[in-house]
Order: C-alpha cells, then sequence, then structure tokens
C-alpha cells in the first residue's frame, strides 16, 4: 500500500470484493438514495475495520461521507462522481 498517494496495491480478496461489489451497486442505485447510503454505509465499515491507517482509508472514507451528503440533499450526480472516484482507486482484481 501505498499510503503517500493513497492508492492501494492490493487488499485481502474478501475486502476487495466487497468494497468493488458495494460501490458498483451504490453508483448504480444513485436514484434510490436509501439503498445508496446503506451501500455506503456497507462500504464506510468495511473500509474503518478492514483497511489499515493511512491516507487510502482516509480516502474511503471521506468519499463515502461526501457522497452520503450528496445522495441525502438530492444531488445524485455529485455522488456517483464520488463513489466512481473511490472505484479508481481499487486495485485491479
Amino acid at each position: 500500500m501505498n499510503n503517500q498517494t493513497g492508492v492501494v496495491e492490493s487488499l485481502p480478496t474478501d475486502v476487495q470484493t466487497t468494497l468493488q461489489q458495494t460501490l458498483t451497486e451504490a453508483r448504480v442505485r444513485a436514484d434510490d438514495p436509501e439503498t445508496a447510503c446503506a451501500l455506503l454505509d456497507t462500504t464506510r465499515r468495511v473500509a474503518k475495520h478492514k483497511i489499515p491507517e493511512g491516507l487510502f482509508r482516509d480516502r474511503l472514507l471521506f468519499g463515502c461521507a461526501a457522497a452520503t451528503a450528496a445522495l441525502r440533499s438530492g444531488d445524485s450526480e455529485l455522488a456517483v462522481a464520488y463513489v466512481s472516484a473511490m472505484e479508481r482507486r481499487l486495485p485491479n482484481p
């Protein structure tokens, strides 16, 4: 993990799979704020409990909070942008 750039080279398979699934679903379901927020909460919990402290984890936590706030204010386009940015930071499977 490169905590200087916030990019991670690898994650445990179960963590990576969960993050990919929840972020993809949150992006796809952005038109359903309640469901998307629940998915982002799952993403946040996984990041908080399964990823070591550092820039990568901090960016995921920030992105989840920002996307959730955007969804709650009715700005699904902004939420999708935050989720897409988090997806790009995940390592390639």
